[in-house]
C-alpha cells in the first residue's frame, strides 16, 4: 500500500495518477496506491480518519489473482463528465 501526495494545480489531472500507479506498481503484482492533494490529510497510523478517508483524490487498487482493478475517484476534485471513468 502507496500513500501519493499530488500537486495542488495537477489534482483534476488523471494523467498524473495514471503516470504514478505505472511507476509504482509492477506488472501482476498486487497494487494498492491511495492519493491525497494535501500532506496533512495523508494518514500517520491506521485506520485513517473519516477526514482523511473523504479528501482522498483516488484509490486504486489492482489484485492480479481475481484480475480486479478498481479506480474510486473522488468526485469533489473532477469534473462531473469525468468523475467516474474506470481508467486503464
Amino acid at each position: 500500500m502507496e500513500f501519493v501526495v499530488v500537486n495542488q494545480e495537477k489534482t483534476a489531472e488523471k494523467e498524473v495518477y495514471l503516470e504514478a500507479i505505472n511507476i509504482i506498481c509492477a506488472p501482476d503484482q498486487f497494487c494498492h496506491v491511495m492519493f491525497w492533494s494535501d500532506k496533512s490529510h495523508v494518514p500517520t497510523s491506521w485506520p485513517m480518519t473519516e477526514k482523511q478517508w473523504r479528501t482522498m483524490t483516488l484509490d486504486y487498487f489492482f489484485n492480479p489473482k481475481s484480475k480486479e482493478k478498481t479506480f474510486t475517484w473522488n468526485c469533489d476534485f473532477f469534473d462531473e463528465q469525468n468523475c467516474g471513468d474506470d481508467t486503464d
